[in-house]
């Protein structure tokens, strides 16, 4: 498998920066979630690489992990034009589109064919609820180093804007759920006991800053929940409710979750 090399980077940072480009036209709610969505896949980009190099890997492995942090939410830009919404159930799987784009545009053309269906791979994976059995142990690894820096700053993102006053209304972080702290009860037990929560369920706002907490439980590295407690995420979330014993025991769970990814030892498998 020949290795990607920087110049080869940096042809598929060129080809990223010129086809989000155009999305930057529109209305207000266009121009917001170009600006969102392109930011956050920088920042996941130099997430992404931090815990690359903390994980031990080498500059060419590492390059390949910012090839697909920068392709992975390629999706979400012709997603919200033809949509108007980045929740998926509403539109189409954003990973899924994202990965026919980069087949279809030939952005990983000069890639050996084992490189190339890695990193496709792991953006089809990146956003499913789950990973499968049985997948290419490569493949996890590098989906889960973007599904950890994917989660690192969509957790900041989110714990922010529900921390404080919200002067502007942003879709992607409340997809049009309905307003209100109400959660079903079957939603406390699933998030207290780790279960994935899939978006389908989600009907209220309380419910969505849940599952978001609840990301707890599918974060893989230690530098990772490292990250996430430095930010002070579970903390803020926690404010955004008001007081109320449910909320207090399912986020005492999840801070000592937290705590303990924090302690664990590094795993590659």
């Amino acid at each position: 498998m020949n290795t990607l090399s920087p110049g080869r980077l940096r042809r598929i940072e060129d080809w990223f920066a010129g086809f989000v480009r155009p999305f930057a036209r529109g209305d207000r709610a266009a121009r917001q979630n170009w600006s969102l969505k392109r930011y956050h896949t920088l920042r996941v980009r130099r997430i992404a690489e931090g815990l690359a190099r903390g994980l031990g890997l080498s500059a060419a492995e590492t390059r390949t992990v910012e090839a697909i942090a920068l392709l992975h939410d390629v999706g979400r830009f012709p997603q919200f034009r033809r949509h108007r919404t980045l929740y998926d159930r509403r539109s189409e799987d954003h990973a899924a589109l994202g990965r026919r784009i980069v087949r279809e545009e030939g952005v990983l053309r000069v890639l050996a064919p084992g490189i190339r269906k890695t990193v496709l791979r792991s953006i089809f994976l990146h956003n499913k609820a789950s990973l499968p059995r049985g997948e290419d142990p490569r493949v996890l690894f590098y989906t889960r180093i973007i599904r950890d820096a994917d989660k690192i700053d969509n957790l900041s993102l989110i714990s922010r804007y529900y921390s404080r006053p919200r002067k502007t209304r942003i879709h992607a972080f409340e997809l049009g759920l309905e307003e209100g702290p109400e959660i079903a009860d079957q939603f406390f037990e699933d998030i207290r006991a780790g279960k994935t929560v899939s978006l389908k369920r989600l009907k209220t706002i309380g419910e969505l800053k849940l599952l978001v907490a609840g990301w707890i439980h599918d974060i893989n590295f230690p530098s990772s929940f490292r990250r996430v407690r430095k930010g002070r995420c579970l903390e803020l979330l926690r404010r955004s409710y008001p007081p109320s014993p449910k909320i207090d025991a399912v986020f005492g769970s999840l801070d000592a979750r937290l705590k303990a990814g924090c302690r664990e030892k590094i795993s590659t498998n």
